[in-house]
């Protein structure tokens, strides 16, 4: 916003300069005043994370009651029913091998390119390799 002198009279009717902000004219090349697109940790995910029709509905218990040991290699499929344990969007398919288990979650370690990154996942989104 472009401050502009305004001149107008005050309370004792002597002129004061007065100090306006307003908008500069549209150029076309976009716009400083717009609100921010929202980039949350879902955003761009709508085919990712999406349930094929025939999977539709309440998750299967089985994918809860899977259990891994330790060696296993489980692939991270992110399940979007069930928002625990959810990996960041950026893991979704990657294989990893299981290290151990933290409380009903599994601690899994991937190679992101060439760097080690553990994970702490539930069982809902792991699938077995």
């Amino acid at each position: 916003m472009v401050p502009r002198k305004v001149a107008g009279k005050g309370r004792t009717g002597a002129k004061d300069n007065i100090t306006v902000a307003h908008h500069p004219p549209y150029n076309g090349k976009g716009r400083d005043d717009m609100v921010k697109r929202s980039k949350g940790l879902r955003s761009q995910t709508r085919l990712k994370f999406r349930v094929r029709p025939r999977e539709r509905g309440k998750s299967r218990i089985t994918k809860a009651l899977q259990s891994f040991k330790e060696g296993d290699k489980a692939a991270l499929v992110v399940d979007p029913r069930i928002h625990k344990g959810f990996p960041h969007q950026k893991y979704q398919g990657q294989t990893g091998t299981v290290i151990g288990h933290q409380g009903r979650s599994y601690v899994l370690t991937i190679s992101d390119k060439g760097k080690k990154k553990t994970f702490i996942v539930s069982p809902e989104h792991l699938k077995r390799c």
